[in-house]
């Protein structure tokens, strides 16, 4: 994942610098995602879908509003 990241943007990936292993064969300086980073890219997505989702109900009261005077015509 942090390979991927780092493709969209440098910092979104951190560590990874040295190909040296501890006494148990792991990475020393593992590649990992940089959290604190991608939180503005988190942040940013959420205020998005906020939006969206604000036209949408919108929207969806308009049509409820519209199917009420639709029935209440029907029902005359």
């Amino acid at each position: 994942i942090a390979d991927e990241l780092k493709e969209l943007d440098n910092n979104l990936s951190i560590g990874g610098n040295s190909d040296e292993l501890d006494e148990n064969g792991l990475p020393i300086d593992p590649k990992c995602v940089n959290t604190f980073y991608l939180q503005g890219y988190e942040v940013k997505a959420i205020q998005e879908l906020s939006s969206k989702v604000g036209i949408l109900m919108k929207e969806n009261n308009e049509l409820k509003e519209e199917i009420r005077k639709i029935k209440e015509l029907l029902s005359k």
